[in-house]
């Protein structure tokens, strides 16, 4: 039975090359779509405000999510306005100015309608080592394709909250691993004795 099985798996692999006929259902069975994938909350956010003239309410907020737990560095940023026509769709490009530092990351447009007018946003991937150091520096600015927004030193004290339990959500605190096998601790025969010298013959 052990046979069959393994032949029909590798006639199987064996039609799945390149050249293969794509799969069709039999006559009277429904295809049914794969399942849309959760969506699953941040587990970790913050938010901070920046004045901006090209913004209706004259602010655009920059909200920060994570999961920790399972990316140890990774942090979505999300640079928003209400305005009255779409502007950033095509930036393709944020750069953060920190302390005279540039740093340069590709922007996903993640705008909206609105009744009137749009929420123009952007997407950014920062790393949590990046929010450490907007939250510490004297200075920070965005531009985004031509639009600098200064991001206040005040708004930023919330981040600094953000970092410290970004680091204990991403630090294991798990049991120990086991130790290993006494023959592979290297220096576990070290503190015996040594054998006794033979005796010397008669």
């Amino acid at each position: 039975m052990a046979r069959h099985a393994a032949a029909i798996v590798v006639i199987f692999l064996g039609l799945s090359g390149p050249d293969a006929p794509l799969a069709s259902p039999a006559p009277g069975l429904e295809v049914i779509a794969d399942a849309a994938l959760a969506f699953t909350p941040p587990s970790l956010t913050a938010a901070l405000r920046c004045d901006t003239p090209v913004s209706v309410l004259g602010w655009l907020s920059v909200d920060l999510s994570a999961h920790p737990e399972d990316h140890e560095f990774r942090v979505i940023a999300t640079f928003g306005a209400p305005l009255s026509a779409e502007r950033w769709q095509g930036c393709r490009v944020l750069e953060l100015d920190i302390d005279g530092a540039l740093t340069r990351v590709e922007t996903r447009y993640t705008g909206v309608p609105m009744e009137r007018g749009v929420y123009d946003a952007v997407n950014v991937e920062l790393t949590i080592d990046d929010v450490r150091r907007i939250a510490a520096a004297q200075r920070v600015r965005a531009n985004l394709c031509g639009d600098v927004m200064e991001l206040p030193r005040a708004e930023r004290a919330a981040l600094s909250s953000f970092v410290r339990r970004f680091d204990e959500m991403a630090t294991y605190d798990g049991p120990p691993p086991p130790s290993p096998p006494e023959d592979l601790a290297g220096d576990a025969h070290e503190d015996e004795p040594p054998p006794p010298d033979p005796p010397a013959p008669a």
